[in-house]
């Protein structure tokens, strides 16, 4: 049995860690700020697995308060991994909060990559294809160079660069993903400016209203089932000290998204268009790295990953409202946001 400190294990993709490794026979320490994610996502692990997880709530208000938290964390318990996935992830937002962005998801990291360090603890690190950017070409390889178009991508590659400098000189033991547009139950769909999915159905469902869509709605992505996400971040196969691509093969437009939870909704299909805004047109990874050593995976159809999360959000009624942060530049940002920001 092994012993994992998981960070962000509320959220929708570290609540599916968190129950495989638990499944598997591992021992999980959860530490989330539960402003994303949610309690209700591991109350059933925490009653099913007393004895091998523990669900923590970390509030620190300042960078020495969050130095003695993990400090502390670490000093109570022997870790072999430290799986990172807490992060504050909102792309589109991030050109407008950086300074945050920065603070949280940059010197929160680089806490954890100290203490991995001081504690010859293992890290797996949750990036973002968002590294990428624009790219120069699709779909993008580990091998391409990084060229992230905002404050949330150059975090996450910031974050890698610091990781591979701790292996050189620490000898720091690593994996690095950079996942996509991923969707699974359990997601937060009380986010109003992040998870595109989680807005469709929450206008379908709830708000009874039509889908925004920036554009002309033709971005293309590769929405990527969370389950399957979760069981290759934590597959032993996978050799350390590499980054791998992680996520679905299919592409689509974030308008036949929108067709697909309409139907699966079973509501009208109407849209709002909104003024176009800045952001990748097309976002696809290649995986035939992470193929290499897992092999090929039968992927579920994206109409039944959607029915799948609309029929679990028309039972779960209790979502997150996710405490946004404070807008430090507003020039720019989208208009239909600034309702629901100050």
């Amino acid at each position: 049995m092994k012993k994992y400190l998981l960070t962000g294990h509320a959220g929708f993709l570290g609540r599916w860690v968190c129950k495989y490794l638990l499944e598997k026979g591992d021992s999980v320490v959860g530490v989330d700020t539960f402003e994303g994610g949610h309690e209700n996502n591991v109350r059933e692990l925490i009653t099913q697995y007393p004895n091998t997880f523990v669900s923590l709530k970390v509030i620190a208000t300042t960078r020495e308060h969050k130095l003695q938290c993990y400090e502390k964390l670490f000093e109570t318990d022997k870790y072999e991994e430290v799986i990172h996935l807490g992060a504050f992830a909102s792309e589109g937002l991030s050109p407008f909060i950086r300074s945050f962005i920065y603070e949280n998801n940059v010197i929160d990291s680089s806490i954890i990559i100290n203490e991995c360090i001081k504690h010859k603890c293992k890290l797996t690190y949750a990036s973002s294809i968002a590294t990428y950017g624009h790219g120069r070409s699709t779909p993008f390889k580990e091998t391409d160079t990084p060229m992230p178009i905002d404050p949330y991508g150059i975090a996450k590659y910031v974050i890698e660069l610091d990781i591979q400098a701790a292996h050189h000189t620490h000898g720091l033991q690593y994996k690095i993903f950079r996942p996509h547009n991923i969707i699974a139950t359990y997601q937060n769909l009380n986010d109003p400016v992040r998870n595109v999915l989680g807005i469709f159905i929450k206008k379908a469902l709830f708000e009874k209203k039509p889908f925004p869509i920036f554009g002309d709605g033709l971005q293309k992505r590769q929405f990527s089932y969370g389950n399957q996400v979760a069981k290759d971040i934590i597959d032993e196969r996978l050799p350390w000290n590499e980054v791998y691509n992680v996520g679905g093969n299919i592409s689509t437009t974030v308008l036949d998204l929108a067709k697909l939870v309409a139907k699966a909704a079973k509501v009208e299909f109407k849209i709002e268009q909104l003024p176009e805004r800045i952001e990748a047109k097309i976002a696809e990874a290649d995986h035939s790295k992470i193929e290499k050593y897992r092999g090929k995976v039968k992927e579920p159809k994206l109409e039944s990953i959607v029915k799948e999360v609309v029929e679990y959000a028309e039972q779960t009624q209790d979502w997150t409202i996710r405490k946004l942060p404070k807008v430090e530049v507003w020039e720019g940002l989208p208009e239909s946001w600034k309702k629901y920001l100050v």
